[in-house]
């Protein structure tokens, strides 16, 4: 591992550091920049009529149980369900005859036939505003899950309906380390409203407060955009000398601590299960590929900017063995001699075989971003090559929210 993230660096640290120092004091380095009863139902005649008895019609109140099968003769039919009122209980259906069949139950919510063949017997949730689902149901007596999907697309996490956290610093305790990250809430966050969630990477030598900012501002112009519409986690990586906190993800470490994070944040936090994202600069944008490729079943979009696969080594079955599809939108400036410009290309070369897009494209926003034909529905691939260093790009901010806001 030691060998594969000094390999990538021997080129232009040197240089790099000349000019920088350590890149904890660098501007254009792996430092961010700023960062609801009715009667009983009557018999049937006895005999071989078949006469059919009705169920009693519910008046408010739970629905006439069907009338029994008639007796002799080729078996009565079984009775109709009863009309149930508003919240009546619906009738049961009759019993079957020497060869009549059994009467269709009635539906306990609705006063309307049910089939039988559904076990879940509650009405289609068609609300936008409700947090919860929170009917029981008729089968199990239970709560239902609180897992539906809003007519919005977004599926609330457990922590909708709980108050704020008041701290800004979460501290975490993952396989026995402390680890560490700045939470960023909308500054008029509502614990009823699913909000995105968004991790932000800092780069070698960095860390989450610089990522952070302050205010309004940081995680990489982000946070202005979102315009109170989503959750950060500036997170800080673990020691990786000689530069000081990275993400080394030594065994497993950093990738555990991430699954921690958002798991804690949908605990917590009033958070869209579906729309859950990562970004990052240098390491940061390494750890951001590593997420697209090892959590795409949690993650809908990643954005790494100056990143690479090699210092983790390169994807394959053994590293992506459960490899799904995710939105991809990588930057890279075409002068960086820290982290070359080819890395970002191989990582984007990556992402458009995993959504199946072809090597075609043609010009999006921001310019000089480009867009990649034939991807899967619903998992675009851009490529933003600029003119720059090892560097985020000035449109970092707009182009990034733009790109995981469509989702």
């Amino acid at each position: 591992m030691e060998a594969h993230r000094l390999g990538w660096l021997l080129a232009g640290v040197s240089t790099f550091f000349a000019s920088c120092g350590l890149v904890v004091g660098c501007s254009v380095g792996d430092d961010p920049p700023g960062g609801s009863t009715g009667g009983r139902g009557g018999t049937d005649g006895s005999g071989g009529s078949n006469a059919a008895g009705s169920g009693g019609s519910g008046v408010s109140g739970s629905g006439g149980t069907g009338g029994s099968a008639a007796s002799g003769g080729s078996g009565g039919t079984g009775g109709s369900a009863g009309g149930g009122g508003s919240s009546g209980t619906g009738g049961t259906g009759g019993s079957s005859g020497t060869s009549g069949s059994s009467g269709a139950g009635g539906k306990a919510d609705a006063g309307v036939v049910d089939s039988g063949s559904q076990a879940d017997m509650r009405p289609a949730d068609t609300s936008t505003t409700d947090v919860r689902d929170a009917s029981v149901d008729t089968t199990t007596g239970t709560p239902d899950s609180g897992t539906d999907v809003r007519l919005d697309g977004s599926t609330p996490s457990v922590g909708c309906g709980k108050a704020a956290p008041t701290m800004t610093t979460l501290t975490l305790t993952v396989n026995s380390a402390q680890r560490t990250t700045i939470l960023g809430l909308p500054s008029n966050y509502n614990p009823n409203t699913p909000y995105r969630l968004i991790f932000a990477f800092h780069g070698w030598g960095g860390n989450g407060s610089q990522v952070a900012g302050s205010g309004n501002n940081g995680y990489y112009g982000i946070r202005a955009q979102s315009n109170n519409q989503a959750i950060f986690f500036a997170p800080d990586g673990s020691d990786d000398p000689p530069n000081g906190l990275g993400w080394p993800n030594d065994n497993g470490a950093d990738m555990a601590f991430i699954r921690a994070m958002v798991t804690w944040a949908k605990d917590n936090l009033c958070v869209d299960q579906n729309r859950i994202f990562a970004t990052g600069f240098s390491y940061g944008g390494m750890i951001s590929n590593l997420i697209g490729c090892q959590m795409s079943d949690v993650f809908r979009a990643v954005a790494p900017m100056a990143g690479m696969f090699n210092v983790y080594g390169m994807p394959g079955s053994s590293l992506c063995a459960n490899q799904r599809n995710v939105a991809t939108w990588v930057a890279h400036g075409d002068m960086d001699t820290v982290v070359a410009t080819s890395g970002g290309a191989a990582a984007r070369d990556y992402f458009l075989g995993v959504n199946h897009c072809t090597m075609t494209s043609a010009t999006t926003t921001p310019s000089p971003c480009v867009a990649y034909d034939g991807c899967d529905q619903g998992y675009p691939v851009h490529w933003c090559q600029f003119s720059g260093a090892h560097t985020p790009p000035s449109f970092s901010g707009t182009g990034i929210w733009a790109f995981f806001s469509q989702f």
